[in-house]
């Protein structure tokens, strides 16, 4: 699905990049219940030199069928499924551990799993003895570095999908002291699939429809990207896309340091990492009254996302793990 980002970035970008090194594949999309797309990958895996399976979790007996057509399967992940999120109710708690069951399941089956990033790497080597690590990737092409002058309102951005709104929560406090500091010259710009709202900070926050159309344009609306992440399982499993997405369009990012952000994030170079609120209020103020200190640590964001995320780099790791897999030579 081209609306669903692991599957744009993760796969769908990487295809023609492949395809350079020789790989070819044909790709079957459908929902959960697709019986006819769920057929059509029985009949296709004894054709094929292998099946890739791109976050999509098998029942136990489609699995079973799967192993024993296909010459072997490639399983992509980028989320600790297995972990439960902070204040989650009983039936998450019930939810993280059946899916934490079938993706012990699932790389027991599997010939090569490919990891979003070092701490999902670790829990996939405990279960599986081929695993590589391939980060989130970005292309460059049609994306314009932001420019960085003196705007009113600043906008302080945020872009996510409904599930991790909550993230929004712990920030409350820092939204309501700059509100009080700088009054009408900040916004706080939240672009989601859902509405984000706040008794009392009504004339700040400015909702807006995602669209996968318009995500670059609505990036580069943004002065100031933040990250918030709680400190669970959950969030050291994620592999700090937003970041990476706002730094490749030229934003200083203030991030929370968990899990993958404090690899992306170099506090004071190219980002900030804000530990508590104080933090968070300090960091966002110093960005709000400079424009130039906004240029700086976007432009340097930007220029190590290039060079540590560049899609070239990790679809030419990830073929060769792939030929290996599928016990063929590389031409």
């Amino acid at each position: 699905d081209l609306d669903t980002a692991s599957s744009r970035h993760r796969l769908f970008h990487l295809l023609p990049y492949l395809e350079r090194q020789g790989i070819r594949g044909t790709v079957l999309r459908g929902g959960k219940t697709s019986f006819s797309t769920a057929i059509r990958g029985l009949v296709l895996a004894p054709r094929v030199d292998g099946v890739f399976l791109q976050k999509k979790l098998l029942p136990a007996w489609y699995l079973a069928v799967l192993r024993g057509l296909a010459r072997t399967i490639v399983f992509d992940f980028d989320d600790a499924l297995y972990a439960p999120r902070s204040l989650a109710t009983q039936d998450q708690l019930q939810l993280a551990r059946r899916l934490g069951a079938q993706l012990d399941r699932m790389f027991r089956a599997v010939g090569l799993g490919v990891a979003g990033n070092e701490v999902l790497a670790e829990y996939s080597r405990l279960r599986s003895r081929n695993v590589v690590v391939v980060p989130t990737t970005f292309l460059a092409e049609g994306i314009e570095p932001k420019r960085h002058a003196e705007s009113r309102p600043t906008v302080i951005g945020w872009i996510g999908s409904e599930g991790t709104l909550l993230y929004l929560d712990m920030l409350i406090p820092v939204f309501e002291s700059l509100a009080a500091a700088y009054g009408s010259r900040i916004v706080f710009r939240i672009v989601s699939n859902s509405p984000f709202a706040f008794a009392g900070l009504e004339n700040w926050i400015e909702n807006i429809p995602w669209s996968r159309d318009r995500e670059a344009e609505l990036l580069s609306s943004f002065d100031i990207g933040v990250m918030p992440l709680l400190d669970d399982d959950w969030s050291r499993g994620k592999c700090a896309f937003k970041a990476v997405q706002m730094m490749m369009c030229g934003l200083p990012v203030v991030a929370s340091p968990v899990g993958a952000n404090t690899e992306v994030v170099q506090d004071g170079v190219n980002g900030y990492l804000a530990a508590d609120l104080s933090i968070w209020t300090l960091r966002l103020s110093e960005l709000i009254e400079s424009p130039a200190r906004r240029q700086m640590l976007g432009a340097a964001g930007r220029a190590s996302i290039l060079s540590r995320y560049a899609v070239d780099t990790w679809a030419e790791r990830l073929g060769g793990a792939l030929y290996n897999v599928c016990g063929r030579n590389k031409t």
